[in-house]
């Protein structure tokens, strides 16, 4: 890889019901450090053919997806990058729909910020769906900029789907103590909707911690 086709996957992949595989990178693309997002399908003599599916520009579309993708039962894939967006360049939630011509269509779902309060900023990790639809995720930093060096310790968020928009709500900000600060990796939900993760630092040691939220 390298170039257009992109470089540096720190994601894992994701298989479609039809065997093709997608993942992201986090450099190249339409800059240096932009991304792109990648398929992989098998071929006959058991090789996989590449092929680019939408590069990052740096711009509202965002930049450097970290996080691995997700897929609806559509066929439509989900995830995040951690810079860009129209807000102060902390990141984007984005969905890529696979039109009938064979082309994919990005669109931002929410650009995260960091400006005052608590907002969610600098999403790592990938996205997750509950039952009913809703995608909910961690932001590395957010959740009041007074802490944990200026950019907050971190937060999990909601998106909540309504017709074509999006809305974000902040579930748990992170304070940097015994509760742990900056999730980096995606969450878990079970049945009952209680979401489990892990943070990076904090905790009673300053090593990270698991934790639950619970709806």
């Amino acid at each position: 890889m390298g170039g257009k086709d992109g470089a540096n996957p720190t994601t894992g992949l994701v298989f479609d019901m039809i065997g093709n595989l997608y993942g992201a990178t986090t450099r190249e693309g339409g800059c240096d450090g932009c991304g792109t997002i990648f398929e992989l399908s098998p071929t006959s003599g058991g090789g996989w053919q590449e092929k680019t599916i939408h590069v990052f520009t740096g711009g509202n579309d965002g930049r450097s997806p970290n996080g691995p993708l997700i897929l609806d039962t559509a066929g439509n894939l989900y995830g995040t990058t951690f810079y860009g967006g129209t807000t102060n360049s902390f990141g984007v939630a984005f969905e890529l729909t696979l039109g009938s011509d064979g082309t994919w269509t990005d669109t931002v779902l929410h650009n995260f910020t960091v400006q005052t309060g608590n907002e969610a900023a600098g999403p790592l990790a990938g996205l997750v769906f509950d039952a009913t639809g809703n995608l909910y995720g961690t932001t590395y930093y957010g959740g009041g900029i007074n802490n944990c060096g200026g950019r907050g310790c971190g937060t999990v968020f909601k998106l909540a789907p309504s017709g074509d928009q999006w809305t974000e709500s902040v579930l748990y900000t992170f304070t940097g103590g015994t509760d742990g600060q900056n999730p980096m990796v995606p969450l878990m939900v079970d049945s009952a909707g209680k979401l489990y993760g892990t943070t990076l630092f904090g905790g009673t040691h300053n090593l990270g911690v698991v934790f639950q939220v619970n709806p």
